[in-house]
C-alpha cells in the first residue's frame, strides 16, 4: 500500500505543480521507498536520551488524549496559540485542526502536557522492562520566540509517565533540549 499510495500522491502533486516531496516512512517501509520510489535514505533520526532532568515544574497540565479531550474545551484552549510566530521556508503549522488530526490515531496512547510557555505531546514506551517517556513534539505557545528551556516540562513528563528517563528528537530552534 505504501508504494501505491506514494505514487498516487506523486502524480497528484505533479499535477498541482509541486516540485518535491518529503516523506518519513516507518522502519518496515524504508526499503520499498528507496527501491521503488527512488527516495534517499538519510538514516535514522538522531534521538536524545537523558535521565529525568531535575525537578518537574509544578505548573504543568497533563491530559490523556482521547476523543473527548480532542473535542473538548481544554484541547481548544491549549491548541489555540501554538506556534503563533512568523515562519520561513517549509514548516508545519500546528493549527488546532492539524494537531487534532495528528493526535487522532486510534492505536497510540498520546498524552498532552502544557505550561504557559510550551506544549508537548508524549507517549510511553518500555525498553528492557524500564518505562520511557517519549517526547514526540515540543511547541512554543503564544508566539514565544525563545530559546525556551524544556527541562522542567520534560521532567514533568517523565514524572507523569513514571519514567526515569526521556527520549526525544527536537529540532525546534526555539526550545533548548532537556539534556543540557
Amino acid at each position: 500500500h505504501f508504494v501505491s499510495m506514494g505514487l498516487e500522491i506523486y502524480d497528484e502533486a505533479t499535477r498541482a505543480g509541486r516540485q518535491f516531496a518529503i516523506g518519513i516512512p516507518n522502519e518496515k517501509s524504508v526499503g520499498s521507498a528507496v527501491k521503488y520510489m527512488g527516495w534517499q535514505n538519510e538514516g535514522p533520526m538522531p534521538v536524545k536520551v537523558c535521565p529525568r532532568p531535575g525537578r518537574a515544574s509544578g505548573d504543568v497540565e497533563h491530559h490523556r488524549v482521547d476523543e473527548a479531550f480532542l473535542g473538548g474545551a481544554d484541547f481548544d484552549r491549549l491548541a489555540a496559540d501554538l506556534d503563533d510566530v512568523p515562519a520561513q521556508g517549509w514548516v508545519n503549522r500546528w493549527t488546532p485542526e492539524y494537531l487534532r488530526w495528528r493526535l487522532s490515531c486510534p492505536h497510540v496512547a498520546y498524552s498532552v502536557h502544557a505550561t504557559s510557555e510550551l506544549f508537548a505531546v508524549s507517549t510511553r514506551d518500555r525498553r528492557f522492562g524500564v518505562p520511557a517517556a517519549v517526547v514526540l513534539k515540543l511547541i512554543p505557545r503564544g508566539g514565544r520566540s525563545g530559546p525556551l528551556s524544556a527541562r522542567p516540562l520534560v521532567a514533568a513528563i517523565c514524572r507523569h509517565h513514571r519514567s526515569p528517563y526521556a527520549a526525544y528528537r527536537s529540532e525546534e530552534r526555539r526550545v533548548r533540549h532537556a539534556c543540557r
